[in-house]
């Protein structure tokens, strides 16, 4: 590893550290795809409509079936992850959920596990980031 917080960028470029992100929106593929497209410009009073209600982000490319360039959640990795064995177990209103991940590839990672549930607009109820080491065997 490179020392000094200035070069981390190249830390990341030359894969001593993985980079584990995650985008926390969709990017469009044209300007004209955004939710918000239509709210533009202000009025003469500097107000900027809200028209889009809930369908702002991943629901408005999920429920207008608009391919994005970039979804949300998409990342970065150096490594790769496999998910397995996961449990739901409802309760009431509520739900507990475990998965078991592992790391598959040959450099330490994080990975973000995404819960989502329709109700009735798919949406994201729960995310865990963790930090999986690589396990080697000898």
């Amino acid at each position: 590893m490179v020392s000094g917080t200035r070069n981390a960028l190249l830390d990341v470029i030359n894969g001593t550290v993985n980079p584990s992100g995650k985008l926390p929106f969709s990017w469009p593929k044209k300007l004209e795809d955004n939710p918000t497209i239509g709210n533009f410009p202000a009025t003469r009073d500097l107000e900027v409509k809200y028209q889009e209600g809930v369908f702002v982000g991943y629901r408005h490319y999920l429920t207008k079936g608009i391919a994005t360039q970039f979804c949300f959640g998409a990342g970065m990795s150096y490594t790769t992850f496999k998910l397995s064995n996961l449990q739901v177990t409802p309760f009431g209103n509520f739900a507990s959920v475990s998965v078991d991940v592992r790391n598959t590839g040959k450099v330490a990672g994080a990975e973000v596990v995404q819960i989502y549930v329709e109700s009735p607009l798919k949406e994201l109820k729960a995310f865990k980031k963790v930090f999986v080491v690589v396990a080697f065997i000898v």
